[in-house]
């Protein structure tokens, strides 16, 4: 899936920043360019948050790895409210809830 550990021929040829997809845009998975831009904002940061706190609470995590299915993005949040500092809590807080309200439209809508 996206994101992951992606060979050198396929990652994006200028440096990405934090949050970004190191897929080409032609490559990146089509639920990417169906997702809504809220969705999309909050994915975003989300790898964002990912990536500031690798080095300090996510360092089992390999390099690139980003959080996709709903349970690994619970995990990631878990851990970051466990072992952040206050602004990794809140800021995982907030985006439980959205993970968290994405669970609930499925399964309302089912």
């Amino acid at each position: 899936m996206c994101c992951r550990a992606v060979p050198l021929a396929l990652a994006a040829e200028e440096p990405r920043r934090p949050g970004e997809c190191a897929l080409p845009a032609r490559l990146q998975p089509a639920y990417d360019r169906r997702m809504s831009t809220a969705d999309q904002e909050r994915e975003a940061a989300l790898r964002a948050l990912v990536d500031e706190y690798r080095d300090r609470c996510l360092w089992f995590l390999e390099k690139g790895y980003y959080p996709v299915t709903v349970a690994e993005r619970l995990r990631v949040l878990d851990s970051l409210q466990r072992h952040g500092d206050l602004s990794a809590f809140q800021r995982a807080g907030e985006l439980k809830r959205w993970v968290s309200a994405a669970i609930s439209e499925t399964s309302a809508g089912s």
